[in-house]
This record gives structure tokens, sequence and C-alpha cells, in this order.
């Protein structure tokens, strides 16, 4: 999903998403922009042909976002008042 937003716009950067001061940039974002650096030839260039292309380095990726996504949101979105329920999703 945030393939495209990884993208940069004109003047080389990449929108800046997350809510930190200055030129933080949300760690998922991050993660994307570099292996899109490493291995997107063309801005345009399909999720599909650049995790093909490089399996091991797209397989790492995942696990990045995965993990960032079980340490950060996931537990958040679970929440209500005081209490956690795993109505969405079971983590550990």
């Amino acid at each position: 999903m945030y393939w495209p937003h990884a993208i940069p716009f004109e003047g080389g950067k990449v929108l800046r998403q997350g809510g930190g001061r200055g030129d933080s940039q949300a760690e998922i974002v991050r993660a994307i922009e570099s292996f899109r650096k490493r291995h997107a030839s063309e801005a345009g260039e399909s999720l599909y042909r650049a995790r093909t292309k490089n399996p091991v380095d797209w397989s790492r990726l995942l696990r990045t976002v995965e993990w960032k996504l079980i340490d950060m949101p996931i537990p958040r979105l679970q929440v209500t008042g005081r209490e956690e329920d795993h109505f969405l999703y079971e983590y550990g």
C-alpha cells in the first residue's frame, strides 16, 4: 500500500509522513524508500517487478514492515478505554 507513497516528488524528496518534528519520516516509508532507491530503477517500477528481482531484500523489507506494524499501531488499535482486546489481531 505504501509503495507509491515512497516515490520522490520533484526536488527528490518523498512526502513526509509521521508526527515527528523536522525531517523525520515514518519508519515504514523510510524502509520502502531505501528499498526503492536500491532496487527500483524507475519511479514507476511496479512493486511486483522490484520484489521478484530482489527476493532476499524484499523478504527483509517485509519483515521490517511487519514488525513495525506489530510494534506500533496494531496494539494501539485494540485498546478501548484502559482495556486491551485482541479483536483484530493476535500478536505476541
